[in-house]
């Protein structure tokens, strides 16, 4: 009975200091979630600002839009409708800096060497939509 005592002061122990140490683990998991949570809905916020600047007749539709990590900004993905059935703009974007990561243009016109059909609008897409990705992923350190 005597050797029960130090193994059942050691176990107790050990799952007091492992308890600890789980809650301190969820304490610091849930104030990041809160910061990366307030930082997209930053984000949110400029990137829709950034998209209600119209250029032209142009007019943006912001369909994706997140923090980025690794570059500790807003990127945003926004399709546009240039004039009345005139074309499509599509756009990766930094948000904060306004750098323009992917851009690309194609026209309604069937004789343009940019139409939007045979599917070039969705290659346009795929691409903006790939870019968006890339900037949303941690930085490669070798």
């Amino acid at each position: 009975m005597r050797r029960l005592w130090p193994f059942a002061l050691v176990a107790l122990v050990g799952l007091s200091v492992g308890a600890a140490l789980d809650e301190v683990r969820h304490r610091v998991r849930g104030r990041n979630s809160d910061e990366v949570f307030q930082r997209r809905m930053r984000c949110r916020d400029l990137a829709e600002g950034y998209s209600k600047k119209q250029v032209g007749d142009r007019v943006n539709v912001l369909d994706r839009v997140d923090y980025s990590p690794s570059r500790n900004s807003c990127i945003a993905a926004i399709s546009a409708m240039e004039g009345w059935a005139a074309g499509w703009h599509y756009e990766t974007v930094d948000v904060i800096t306004g750098e323009t990561l992917f851009s690309g243009d194609c026209k309604d016109d069937a004789k343009s060497t940019v139409f939007c059909g045979n599917g070039y609008d969705m290659q346009l897409r795929e691409k903006r939509d790939q870019i968006f990705e890339a900037a949303l992923q941690p930085a490669k350190t070798w």
